[in-house]
């Protein structure tokens, strides 16, 4: 790879990506040379000359929605391992299928400063604007798709290039997305960029602490007093709802869940009878109780559906809810913990309708 230049190296994309029938059809390959003024370097990437580009400007027009106000949500890498001397006017393709431009850089540029959420005390928040960014001459990866000028698309875009930026490392190397820079929404007239902050989950969605009742002490002696292989079980099953509970919301966070479910209480990805069984005997009723009203057996075939047939479901943060209590109940009766029935407050509710 390194021995390649800019456009040749750019140029495996469309060999690689040409082959994905029925997503990428249509690849199209388009050099931008686009100059602006010296003003609109802000939100833009300038070659080592001291001319200045905008990344809005390589999208195609016809890829906006009619009668919307043009706005995209771009990402920014580093990459390693792409030799310097890339083309310094960039190179793009096109992906007319996904509507995502892939973009490869030789230059410097500057981003907006980034924000952050930062607590100031009794359960408030504050924004906390940084410094803007300047990066160096190097090569980087630029994604940009379009989204709605409400940026209520902003999460479909942002799994969109989640996609993408995976097939560039399955096809091509890990190098291409060494580094994540920045990620943004932009306006593509204004040039004025909306910059995301972290999510902040709302804290009445869960009950609060207990540090009265020595739950975790218990938890861990008997995490600590059970076989090797159910203590392995307990702590990588714990690191998965971890980041099912961080995620918060969508088929992310559900996947996260179930897998945390899976690790603790399943014996396979198939056969779900040993969940219901632990359940059935911690809640003191038959199986079909159990399977009726936690919606196990649909759960683990909604999965399937995810990971196997490519579904993408709406999931609603009270079905995000309801798989952590779920972990929870399954978790207490693998330890013989005091069993505190989580899960039984969903039954009949909205959270689990979508099955």
């Amino acid at each position: 790879m390194t021995g390649s230049r800019g456009g040749s190296f750019l140029g495996s994309i469309g060999a690689i990506l040409a082959t994905l029938k029925r997503v990428l059809r249509r690849l199209t390959r388009r050099r931008s040379q686009a100059a602006v003024s010296e003003g609109d370097n802000a939100t833009g990437a300038g070659a080592p000359s001291g001319s200045s580009y905008r990344f809005p400007e390589i999208v195609p027009a016809h890829w906006f929605e009619e009668g919307d106000e043009p706005a995209v949500w771009l990402r920014a890498y580093l990459t390693m391992g792409i030799p310097m001397t890339a083309e310094k006017h960039g190179v793009t393709h096109a992906l007319e299928d996904l509507r995502v431009c892939v973009h490869v850089r030789y230059g410097s540029f500057t981003a907006p400063p980034p924000i952050r959420i930062v607590p100031t005390g009794g359960g408030k928040f504050a924004r906390a604007i940084g410094a803007q960014r300047t990066f160096p001459d190097d090569v980087y990866l630029v994604l940009v798709t379009p989204v709605d000028s409400k940026f209520e698309g902003e999460a479909k875009a942002k799994r969109l290039l989640d996609s993408v930026a995976g097939m560039l490392v399955a096809t091509l190397s890990p190098n291409m997305t060494y580094m994540r820079l920045f990620e943004h929404g932009e306006f593509v007239k204004e040039g004025r960029s909306l910059v995301p902050s972290e999510v902040i989950r709302n804290p009445a969605a869960y009950r609060n602490p207990d540090l009265t009742q020595g739950r975790l002490a218990r938890a861990l002696e008997a995490t600590m007093k059970a076989p090797e292989s159910l203590q392995n079980r307990v702590f990588l099953s714990a690191r998965w709802l971890a980041e099912g509970v961080e995620e918060n919301l969508g088929v992310d966070a559900f996947l996260k869940l179930w897998i945390a479910i899976e690790a603790l209480a399943l014996e396979s990805t198939t056969k779900t009878k040993p969940l219901v069984v632990l359940l059935a005997a911690a809640y003191g009723k038959d199986q079909p109780w159990v399977n009726s009203n936690f919606k196990i057996d649909r759960l683990a075939q909604h999965r399937s559906n995810v990971v196997h047939n490519g579904a993408m479901p709406t999931i609603r943060g009270d079905t995000v809810r309801f798989l952590v209590a779920l972990y929870e109940d399954a978790l207490a009766a693998k330890l013989g913990l005091p069993f505190e029935r989580r899960a039984e407050a969903f039954i009949g509710s909205d959270a689990l309708k979508f099955l």
